[in-house]
């Protein structure tokens, strides 16, 4: 998934190091990361590359070089990482979350930007509350804490909250009263 865009895994190119095994027809477990991962999606129906099918976009693994300080030593000490700069992962949005149970989810807790003035209350919960366990919430960026504290309800929803809490109070006052005319109180 890349900024939104989804993409299918088609096939694999094994490293020729690697030991692979099928497990059945379509599943294998291989030793090594691939040496090329072919993936395709409606963005990528119209790429052609010589030798393979259209639609078909490779993607290859690439080494990163750096050094690790060593705490123990004063030294530092070179390193190499080869693998594919993606991980695999899916994203919803709350809308598609609502009731649903995660154990796990990565969270931008962030206001609208169409709307940066008014909170969306019912986001934030369904986000939050979409996980069994604080264990299992990563937060992808710290909460803007001021953004939070000085919203404000959208009007009609603070007027609809306001009527609730009217009509509550009515409906206590009509039971005690009824309670109290038939000797029950």
């Amino acid at each position: 998934m890349v900024n939104g865009a989804e993409y299918t895994v088609k096939a694999f190119i094994p490293n020729p190091d690697s030991v692979v095994y099928m497990v059945e027809p379509g599943i294998f477990i291989v030793s090594g990361p691939p040496e090329v991962i072919l993936v395709s999606s409606p963005t990528t129906q119209d790429l052609q590359f010589e030798g393979l099918e259209k639609g078909l976009l490779p993607l290859f693994t690439s080494k990163v070089y750096a050094l690790k300080e060593n705490k123990s030593f004063v030294r530092t000490r070179p390193f190499d990482r080869e693998g594919f700069t993606l991980t695999p992962m899916f994203a919803i949005t709350e809308f598609k979350a609502q009731g649903q149970t995660l154990l796990e989810a990565y969270l931008s807790i962030t206001p609208r930007s169409y709307n940066r003035k008014f909170a969306d209350f019912m986001a934030t919960y369904v986000q939050l509350s979409r996980v069994v366990s604080l264990q299992g919430l990563q937060l992808l960026s710290p909460i803007d804490k001021e953004h939070w504290t000085t919203l404000r309800l959208p009007h009609r929803m603070q007027g609809g909250i306001d009527r609730l809490v009217k009509l509550d109070e009515q409906v206590v006052n009509d039971c005690n009263n009824k309670v109290s005319v038939f000797g029950y109180l």
